[in-house]
């Protein structure tokens, strides 16, 4: 069976040689895999690095295929990668992450039924987050990410059961699901994903989650880093409600619905009401700490920088929801606006 794993990347030269690696060491036969990878638009030496591993490996697989997106956006790289593949089965994965070397192997077990008889359409595994750094923010950073208070409420993070979902993580597809499914819808810059795993349950397919399947996702390296993820992450959010809400689930709407309950509160403790801005603020620190010390005991290394970890929630609580409400607004001004120019 012929595998097209695909892959877009945008200055990831730091990161390159690490998912190039796990690719190389992949059980899954070469000659049966084929690369295709979409540069983003990079500055660094990303497209430099993708041309010199092809030029090496290209006769041990397949076909490897560097392209370019001159548009730099996410969906229409994917959707380069994707025009440009020819597998029975269609892998998609991340440049900032890591996959192990049976990644593929379980992918295609999965889709085929090896281990349950159950022939699958679309599949994706276990998705843990790690971190590159060796000192105390990174460790904070990690735990924040890993906690089911931070952003590890998708079941695909690390549950250990075999089940169907409604969104994976480096999702493996049969050639068929993707023909009916179509493209990416371009218009999503960062919920891509979400619109994509709705349509395919749309059409009819399920989402099997196999924790057999394993890979990791590289978290950002800052705090500022993540807080401005997280804020294009609810802004998409937000944004995507205006085009297909279905797609949207409500534990991404919470953060948002925190900081307007944040703002209500405070109007009412101006008119004198300030119970219940006691009552939300008191279950919100309550939570913030009993997932810290949680965090703290799971934490395989520990820091001072844990102290931070409840700023830290509240830091990335707000940052996401206020992107929600910015993408909301936005896509309500584009509404209107395009409403007016259709009765000129």
């Amino acid at each position: 069976m012929l595998v097209s794993l695909y892959m877009i990347a945008y200055n990831e030269e730091k990161c390159l040689d690490e998912i190039l690696g796990d690719i190389l060491a992949q059980s899954y036969p070469h000659a049966d895999t084929e690369i295709v990878v979409t540069d983003n638009g990079s500055t660094d030496r990303t497209y430099e690095i993708l041309c010199g591993f092809k030029e090496k490996y290209i006769n041990e697989y397949r076909d490897i295929k560097i392209l370019k997106n001159d548009c730099n956006t996410i969906p229409v790289g994917l959707n380069i990668c994707i025009k440009n593949t020819t597998g029975d089965v269609v892998v998609r994965v991340d440049a900032h992450a890591s996959i192990a070397p049976d990644f593929i192997e379980e992918s295609v077990a999965c889709l085929e039924g090896t281990h349950t008889g159950v022939r699958e359409y679309a599949c994706g595994g276990v998705r843990p987050t790690y971190t590159t750094g060796n000192d105390g923010m990174s460790a904070m950073l990690l735990s924040v990410e890993e906690s089911r208070f931070g952003a590890s409420a998708a079941n695909y993070r690390g549950s250990l059961s075999r089940t169907y979902v409604d969104t994976v993580f480096h999702a493996a597809y049969r050639r068929e699901v993707i023909e009916k499914v179509g493209l990416y819808d371009e218009r999503l810059l960062r919920t891509e994903d979400n619109n994509y795993n709705w349509r395919i349950r749309q059409a009819g397919y399920k989402i099997c989650f196999e924790p057999r399947i394993k890979s990791k996702q590289q978290i950002r390296s800052s705090l500022s880093k993540m807080l401005r993820q997280k804020n294009a992450n609810g802004y998409w959010i937000g944004y995507t409600l205006g085009i297909t809400p279905e797609c949207i689930s409500l534990f991404q709407l919470v953060p948002m619905m925190f900081v307007l309950g944040s703002v209500l509160c405070a109007v009412l403790c101006a008119f004198g009401l300030s119970v219940f801005g006691a009552l939300m603020w008191g279950a919100y620190t309550l939570c913030s700490l009993v997932f810290s010390i949680k965090a703290v005991v799971d934490a395989p290394r520990v820091h001072v920088h844990h102290l931070l970890m409840p700023l830290v929630f509240l830091l990335m609580h707000a940052s996401y929801g206020f992107g929600t409400i910015r993408g909301i607004c936005v896509m309500l001004s584009e509404k209107i606006r395009k409403k007016g120019e259709s009765k000129k």
